[in-house]
């Protein structure tokens, strides 16, 4: 989850979409490209990078690479709305939930929307699905979490909807 929304971030820097981007100094942000190579491609980004240590646990180099990250997303936050989106939360790995889980955790995470989409049917079924489920329930109040259940839908509507999608992707290119 977090490695597609890291590469979207890292296109998104690098063509200037992001509110401030360019002018956001990141203490050791090593470890999050060590991590997350993508964001070695954004210029500002790749020029307050040390040189590489040697050793470091593994650990470690993840911690540094979520408070880098949550630090990010921080200063993003100060100069617009962030919005991450997670598709298909049911096929995370185990790794990839704990850095999720980490980077919206207390204690100081950043001002962010978090919209994770799931099938419900499993949240039982994946022990990683329902472990950050309930790690983000114990972290979130009520008043700030929305759950939304979104059923199948009809033969019809499926029809309308590629209709539609399909006619603006057409309308996009140049087909003749």
């Amino acid at each position: 989850a977090l490695d597609s929304i890291v590469d979207e971030l890292a296109e998104r820097l690098i063509a200037g979409q992001a509110a401030g981007a360019g002018t956001l100094p990141l203490p050791d942000i090593g470890p999050l490209v060590q991590l997350f190579p993508a964001l070695g491609r954004v210029p500002w980004i790749s020029r307050q990078l040390a040189p590489p240590q040697e050793g470091g646990a593994t650990q470690d180099v993840r911690q540094k690479a979520v408070e880098a990250l949550r630090e990010l997303l921080r200063q993003l936050a100060a100069k617009g709305h962030v919005v991450l989106v997670v598709d298909d939360l049911q096929w995370e790995d185990g790794d990839g939930a704990i850095l999720l889980g980490d980077l919206v955790s207390p204690p100081d995470p950043p001002p962010l929307l978090l919209v994770a989409c799931y099938r419900s049917e499993d949240v039982h079924r994946n022990d990683c699905l329902g472990g950050f489920l309930a790690r983000l329930e114990r972290l979130v109040t009520s008043e700030s979490r929305g759950d939304v259940a979104v059923g199948p839908l009809k033969l019809d509507e499926a029809q309308q909807l590629a209709e539609r999608l399909l006619s603006r992707t057409l309308a996009g290119s140049a087909v003749t």
